[in-house]
């Protein structure tokens, strides 16, 4: 017999297929298919339909890693989460929030201090509020985070000028998270510098890939205001590798979707521009003034749809991804597997403007469809390479210059080349875009509220005490698809499974979507229909509106005072936003001011290492 037929080489060469040459392997023969029925194999083909990649530092063995995938899958698409629970928010809370790698960070209103917790994987869990404080001196302004790869945070603060009245100076800190101090390897932990009228404060974005971080300030869109400035360096080293300014309240996001590539939201020139990030030369960060860097960058503008001429776009565009997508040295051995960075999703949020309507919307898109078409157009166009300085020119179209457009060097790519296909577009209509971190994996979240409510109560004076917030989650895994499908019977029709728990609060539609659909925007903000035909399944949850949470407690006081049996507790969607990773779901619960009081976790995995003595599982690809 040839040594390929031994099963352990045959196993060892079928964990590293794709899951369609698996189900071709798997009906060669008998001998092929008994090894797809093995743990590892099992384990392989379970990720590759999750679109999740292991983590070869993480030493739990197989069967345990796949009873826990398993486990979070099932969970997730039945929305049936093993257990919840309610944290208190123990200090008055600010406007930064921020979940990543399995840590929840919330600021305070002093803004001298970064308060978090961990979330926990068991119900029996610690929930435990820890804080990294900064000096007395300091303002929090913003964090960036790289916690599994880089164990990093950047904090962006600010502090007043020593000698000049009305400026502060704002500086951007790296810290080791686990310790909170300077990271040990950032030659220089004080990465940036730079000084701002205390009346005209930027808003900040920062994004760490790797070895790179995307630090960006823009601002509101008020006369004079300052030019959007990107920066890209090089954390380790302080490295300045790009500076790039861009016309006023033109970002409000920004993307890697690799590396050296980067997006960078652009809605009001109906764009989404691509910047190609090229440093032919660097010069350290030594000082607070910026270096003059000369860099090179091959600018794309990847088109969306047009917006009609009464139309108009007063905020940038937010695209949110899952953190950490893009990886390029090893992760935490506390990670026993990670989303495939090509099969994330993209969520774009927009809100467009007319005399008399405001119409959302918000747009998913495949991470990896987006970066291979935009390096296929650059190969293929074969355009020539701009310097930094001209970059701003193309990215604003309102900028004068004397270019020509015979060299022009930018890269074009309609909307129709590659959107329709690649793309869903949905009616986002009521969706709240305070809350960040929407999107993890295939998965993303929206949360709604309704503007219809019923009256208030005599003597009422909460004015959103009755009303309702649901939240809707979007799987855009298509073999997720493909299951429901399945179990809806295969038809031709988009599948409708109807509610799970019935009305009211707590109840649950869930949705698959495969034909094109077209937008039915009120006021028709598109110059042409958009359709879309990117596959998903929706679930959408249903929640309780104030008032209705009060008269709900009150009952439960009742029954308690009573002592009368406790009716079956369920999970139930009583919040009024939702951030997700990859295996909670946080929801946030707003008090009468606009800040947090309390915090609610789901689970969505049902069953924990300790629990699989006598776990089997297996999935048949034939």
């Amino acid at each position: 017999m040839s040594l390929i037929f031994l099963p352990e080489i045959l196993v060892r060469i079928l964990c590293h297929l794709k899951l369609h040459d698996l189900s071709s392997a798997a009906r060669v023969n008998e001998l092929f298919y008994s090894c797809t029925k093995i743990q590892a194999v099992q384990y392989h083909i379970s990720t590759q339909a999750a679109l999740l990649e292991d983590n070869p530092s993480n030493k739990l063995d197989v069967w345990a890693k796949l009873g826990l995938l398993k486990s979070r899958e099932d969970g997730w698409a039945g929305m049936s989460f093993d257990w919840c629970r309610t944290v208190k928010v123990e200090h008055q809370a600010s406007n930064i929030w921020y979940l990543t790698s399995g840590v929840f960070f919330l600021g305070n209103t002093s803004r001298r201090s970064l308060h978090y917790f961990r979330l926990p994987s068991a119900n029996d869990d610690l929930v435990e509020w820890s804080r990294i404080d900064m000096d007395h001196t300091m303002t929090i302004v913003d964090l960036g985070l790289n916690i599994y790869e880089h164990d990093l945070i950047a904090i962006y603060t600010s502090k007043p000028h020593p000698s000049q009245a009305n400026v502060d100076i704002y500086e951007v800190h790296l810290r080791q998270f686990s310790t909170g101090r300077p990271h040990p390897l950032a030659q220089q932990p004080l990465l940036f510098a730079q000084e701002e009228t205390v009346a005209n404060p930027a808003h900040t974005i920062i994004e760490i890939v790797g070895d790179h971080l995307a630090f960006a300030t823009t601002y509101s869109n008020e006369f004079n205001a300052p030019p959007v400035r990107l920066y890209f360096f090089d954390w380790r080293t302080g490295a300045l590798k790009m500076d790039v300014q861009m016309r006023t309240n033109s970002l409000e996001s920004l993307v890697f979707l690799s590396p050296t590539l980067l997006l960078l939201p652009n809605f009001p020139t109906a764009a989404l521009d691509v910047s190609t990030t090229l440093p032919s030369s660097s010069v350290k960060h030594t000082n607070t003034s910026h270096p003059q860097t000369e860099t090179t960058a091959t600018p794309h503008h990847v088109r969306a749809p047009r917006v009609q001429a009464r139309h108009y776009c007063r905020d940038p565009m937010l695209c949110q991804a899952k953190p950490d997508a893009l990886r390029q040295g090893a992760l935490s051995v506390a990670v026993n597997f990670t989303a495939e960075p090509d099969d994330a999703v993209l969520s774009f949020q927009m809100q467009l403007y007319s005399d008399t309507v405001r119409e959302d919307f918000a747009m998913f898109v495949h991470w990896g469809k987006l970066r291979e078409m935009a390096e296929h157009a650059r190969s293929e166009e074969g355009k020539s390479v701009v310097a930094g300085a001209d970059v701003d020119h193309h990215m604003d179209t309102n900028t004068n210059t004397s270019a020509s457009a015979s060299a022009d060097p930018i890269l074009r790519v309609p909307w129709e080349r590659w959107g329709p296909r690649t793309t869903r577009w949905v009616d986002a209509c009521g969706t709240h875009l305070d809350w960040m971190t929407c999107s993890w994996g295939a998965r993303s979240i929206l949360s709604f509220y309704d503007h219809e409510t019923d009256e208030p109560e005599d003597g009422d004076v909460d004015d959103g005490a009755y009303q309702h917030w649901w939240l809707q989650v979007y799987d855009l895994n298509p073999y997720t698809v493909r299951k429901f499908r399945s179990a809806g019977g295969g038809g031709g029709d988009d599948v409708v499974f109807g509610r799970k728990w019935g009305g009211g609060a707590g109840a649950m539609d869930v949705e698959v979507v495969e034909d094109w659909t077209t937008l039915d925007g009120l006021g028709l903000a598109f110059s042409d229909p958009v359709r879309s035909a990117l596959p998903f399944v929706r679930s959408t949850l249903f929640t309780l509106s104030r008032a209705e949470r009060r008269a709900e407690r009150a009952r439960a006081r009742a029954r308690a005072d009573s002592e009368e049996e406790q009716p079956e507790d369920r999970w139930r969607c009583d919040v009024d936003g939702a951030l997700m990773d990859e295996e909670h779901l946080l929801g946030l619960v707003v008090g009468f001011s606009v800040f947090l009081h309390q915090l609610w976790i789901a689970d969505a995995v049902r069953c924990h290492a300790g629990q699989l003595k006598d776990f089997e599982y297996v999935v048949d690809i034939t």
